[in-house]
């Protein structure tokens, strides 16, 4: 057991096992010991069993003792590195402690969010702006009430690591949210140095094996609002948040084409419409058409994919449902713009060339988008219908509907 020695406290220097072998004598509260290594850098332990890092030293003539943060949450070498700041500034006349009191009128962190929602929000689509206040709302609303100089590097690396264990991508997404709300604050960013996890590009689209099981899955969902979303996601290639917004008005079933007036890639964008989308909107268009006058068929004839819950009018978030679909068919690891990916790999594969497939798929390229500008849709729509006919193909060789039947 290591403790304050009869002559002064104890001094050595600060390792893992060496500090976990620290215990409060019988007695007392607290006990502290000094790391040689950093003037004035101490460890504490309660009777309780608490331990944390503090920086003892005289300011302006007068002792203080800064908690610089608990152990183990903050390392050794991080504890070593704030007091070695700390007393750099002390040397200058700063006095930490000061800064501290006066942080105590700063910021909370859902002021910054509200302040940045009130300047940027606007100049933002709406489905990028959904993307950040998701983010915000799932992992970083637990903060807002939080000082900003009470945001350590320390908890956004922990916050980081946790969020990472569900998904790096989430995790580097929420991280550099972070980091934009710091920075837009104009304050020290503890997000600053935080590795990021390595993302890897997804290459998952459906294969001839799978496609029959996940079309299967798709006709055995009871919600017909549902069933007709992953279909359509499926058909047209179309990016998840365009086809939930799906608007009657954009579209031109006579010529069998889509309008979308504004994409990701900040252009609008003709979809092909395949015979089996064609008549899946066909039936949905005179579902809606059939209901009675009121609130229920005013949603119906303006959204294609309508719902009475929430004020949007249209689908928003399909996630459960998608869950329960993989489940069914017996299918992992594939996520909803994987739908968009496989049109484009089918496509592919019954021979379209990557400028087609990237018109089809609206992509915006700097080496094609002067391709793109001299095509016209008649390449995309025999490539697009192409690869659906393969694709529904798998269902009849694998003994499911009609290929082009009323299912479709």
């Amino acid at each position: 057991m290591v403790a304050a020695e009869k002559t002064g406290p104890a001094r050595f220097g600060f390792t893992k096992s060496k500090l976990e072998a620290v215990k409060c004598p019988d007695g007392k509260d607290r006990v502290y010991v000094y790391d040689e290594r950093v003037p004035g850098l101490a460890f504490c332990v309660t009777t309780a069993g608490a331990r944390a890092f503090y920086l003892y030293r005289k300011v302006g003539g007068k002792p203080e003792r800064i908690r610089l943060g608990g152990y183990p949450e903050l390392t050794i070498d991080l504890a070593r590195e704030k007091a070695a700041d700390l007393n750099g500034q002390i040397a200058r006349g700063v006095d930490p402690q000061e800064q501290k009191r006066a942080a105590r009128g700063e910021a909370t962190l859902g002021e910054v969010w509200k302040r940045y929602e009130e300047k940027h929000r606007p100049m933002l689509k709406p489905a990028t702006w959904a993307g950040y206040a998701n983010r915000y709302e799932v992992h970083l609303k637990a903060w807002e009430n939080r000082r900003l100089s009470d945001i350590t590097h320390e908890a956004v690396t922990k916050l980081h690591r946790q969020i990472g264990a569900e998904g790096p991508y989430v995790a580097n997404r929420v991280l550099a949210l972070l980091s934009v709300l710091f920075n837009d604050a104009k304050v020290y960013n503890p997000a600053k140095g935080v590795k990021r996890f390595r993302e890897q590009s997804r290459k998952r689209f459906l294969t001839e094996a799978e496609f029959p099981k996940f079309w299967a899955a798709v006709e055995a969902e009871p919600d017909p609002t549902l069933r007709d979303f992953f279909k359509l996601a499926l058909l047209t290639g179309a990016r998840r948040g365009n086809v939930q917004a799906m608007r009657w008005d954009q579209l031109d079933l006579t010529r069998g084409v889509w309008s979308i007036p504004d994409t990701k890639a900040n252009e609008p964008q003709d979809v092909h419409l395949s015979a089996q989308a064609l008549a899946i909107l066909a039936q949905r268009k005179a579902d809606a058409e059939a209901l009675d006058p009121g609130a229920k068929r005013e949603r119906a004839t303006e959204w294609v994919l309508y719902t009475m819950k929430g004020k949007g009018g249209h689908l928003t978030e399909p996630k459960g449902a998608w869950a329960k679909l993989l489940t069914r068919a017996g299918l992992e690891d594939l996520h909803i713009h994987d739908l968009r990916r496989t049109l484009g790999s089918w496509a592919a594969a019954t021979g379209a060339s990557l400028p087609i497939i990237g018109r089809a798929l609206g992509h915006k390229h700097e080496g094609t988008t002067k391709v793109y500008a001299r095509l016209n849709l008649d390449p995309v729509k025999g490539a697009v219908d192409l690869a659906t006919a393969a694709m529904l193909a798998t269902v009849v060789k694998a003994g499911g509907a009609k290929e082009g039947g009323s299912n479709a």
